[in-house]
């Protein structure tokens, strides 16, 4: 069996719930993610697009993950229900990639350390703490200290 993984993380999409996996093959694994982003948990209804209620509905769907994605769900899924599944682990594993690269883009720029934890903290709406523990399980090398 292929083991495919998604693109910028690294993660074996074999893992992830049957649903993501089919939507990653039909809208692509980043319109995928936009949609467990923004409605994991729930049960979508889509529409036909054949009344006003219906293109409306599949128009806000479009803002978020794009008219053509859109409109590919609408052709495999219209007048039915989806289930979207919340992929908390795939979010939080995205989110800690997201927050290594910045950091090492901070600290290649000679940022110190202290200040980028806080910069990053900030950014994404984390204490300092979390950040230093994504940060520290993220470089299994271990530091040696020599005495002096």
């Amino acid at each position: 069996m292929e083991q495919k993984a998604f693109s910028h993380t690294g993660i074996n999409i074999n893992i992830l719930p049957e649903a993501i996996q089919l939507l990653s093959s039909i809208i692509g694994e980043e319109s995928a993610f936009t949609l467990v982003k923004h409605f994991g948990g729930s049960t979508l209804r889509i529409p036909k697009g054949d009344t006003v209620v219906g293109k409306a509905k599949i128009a806000l769907l479009a803002e978020k993950i794009g008219e053509q994605e859109a409109q590919s769900i609408v052709k495999m899924f219209g007048g039915t229900c989806i289930y979207i599944p919340n992929c908390k682990k795939l979010i939080i594993t995205k989110q800690h990639i997201k927050i290594i690269k910045d950091r090492d883009l901070l600290a290649s720029k000679g940022t110190p350390e202290r200040q980028l934890v806080a910069s990053l903290a900030q950014k994404y709406k984390l204490s300092d703490r979390h950040i230093w523990r994504i940060l520290k399980k993220s470089y299994s090398t271990p530091v040696t200290f020599k005495n002096s």
